[in-house]
């Protein structure tokens, strides 16, 4: 069952489809608001805050707009925005970092090369402006255009030109970094 019929199931009064919304999004949730800054339990309030939003509102949810990911990851980037406000902070994202997972490369030194590539591209998307950042943090987790377009609130050409800009920027950044062939 997908995102949208489990979200319906819960509108029928399901709450476990609910519950099973939850333990799948949240895992994504959290990662998109820690690319936009969040962290420890600022990021814990938040991704919770975002579910009972989405729980509250559930008659809002309008199938046709969006898809119940692209309205949650919405709903959870407004409430990050003005849970900034409320706490004077900047809106930012991408820390720059990014926890490795476990390369399963036989060779320990094709490993190290991996992960020096891995920590390049890190490094080189924490410098790209915020709004390159947040498109492609958004489309390395399988949003299209039009779902990061309206994740982010801009025109889907705006989508476009910001992903191509990004990409070139990475590529500039990548081989002056010594990796080549991206």
């Amino acid at each position: 069952m997908n995102d949208e019929d489990m979200f319906e199931a819960f509108r029928q009064g399901n709450q476990e489809a609910f519950a099973a919304l939850y333990t799948r999004c949240r895992p994504r949730l959290r990662r998109f608001l820690e690319s936009l800054g969040a962290r420890g339990e600022d990021l814990e309030d938040v991704t919770q805050e975002a579910f009972l939003k989405a729980h509250a509102n559930a008659a809002r949810f309008d199938r046709a707009k969006a898809s119940f990911r692209t309205w949650l990851f919405l709903v959870a980037r407004h409430l990050w925005i003005d849970f900034c406000r409320r706490r004077n902070r900047a809106f930012v994202s991408l820390s720059g970092s990014a926890e490795e997972e476990p390369l399963s490369a036989a060779a320990a030194e094709h490993q190290a090369e991996v992960r020096e590539e891995v920590h390049s591209l890190w490094e080189c998307v924490g410098k790209l402006p915020s709004r390159y950042r947040s498109v492609m943090e958004l489309e390395l987790q399988t949003f299209s255009p039009a779902e990061i377009a309206m994740t982010l609130e801009v025109a889907i050409p705006t989508v476009n030109t910001w992903r191509h800009r990004a990409r070139q920027s990475l590529r500039e950044c990548l081989e002056a970094c010594g990796v080549h062939g991206v």
